[in-house]
């Protein structure tokens, strides 16, 4: 058996802050091996648009699950420093390290919410100095433009999570709200709009 009193933060807690991670480390460690791989065997045949292009299929499903509940993942952790000593403790470690850089678990976690600005504007100088008979020319340009259809996916994604939150949100309000609304919306949140409930078009659903 676990020893819970052993444990500094819970299955859910764990998951809450941690959950969302491991596709994103994931990801950006296979680009960073090929990265690698590609400067110790460098020529002018060599693409790291390419390489970016490679992996946008990876960034767009890896980022979305983190970036919708970024909040919620903050929050839990601010929560949890602040009842669990222990874990409070763990962390001031965990800080103290050289490879944190002294920075927070709350400021590290912000990252993989910039990376992806980061990488593009990178990218941006990158072409900037390239020149335009390069073979790496033309790819940087569409690995810029896929990056930027990324950051575009991920910020629709995420207006559409907050839109099904705050339809959750009313419907929990709603004094006995019938069982086939939020049936309806569970079944079909990807694609109901919050606008749905002010002009009253969802309940068209169930006539």
């Amino acid at each position: 058996m676990v020893d819970t009193e052993a444990q500094l933060l819970n299955a859910t807690e764990l998951k809450i802050i941690f959950g969302h991670l491991p596709p994103i480390y994931s990801a950006h460690c296979d680009m960073l091996e090929e990265l690698r791989e590609m400067v110790s065997k460098w020529s002018d045949d060599i693409s790291v648009g390419e390489l970016i292009l490679k992996y946008s299929d990876a960034l767009v499903k890896a980022y979305p699950p983190f970036i919708n509940f970024f909040e919620n993942t903050r929050d839990m952790l601010i929560n949890c420093d602040k009842t669990k000593p222990r874990f409070h403790a763990f962390l001031k470690v965990c800080q103290s390290k050289p490879e944190c850089g002294r920075q927070s678990l709350q400021d590290l976690l912000i990252r993989p919410v910039q990376r992806l600005p980061s990488i593009n504007l990178l990218l941006n100088d990158i072409l900037r100095y390239t020149s335009k008979n390069s073979v790496d020319y033309k790819a940087l340009e569409k690995a810029i433009a896929s990056l930027q259809d990324v950051m575009a996916h991920i910020n629709e994604d995420k207006r559409k999570t907050e839109g099904q939150v705050a339809l959750f949100d009313i419907f929990n309000e709603i004094e006995d709200c019938p069982d086939s609304y939020l049936m309806y919306l569970e079944a079909h949140q990807l694609d109901i709009d919050s606008s749905e409930v002010a002009t009253g078009t969802l309940g068209k659903a169930f006539k």
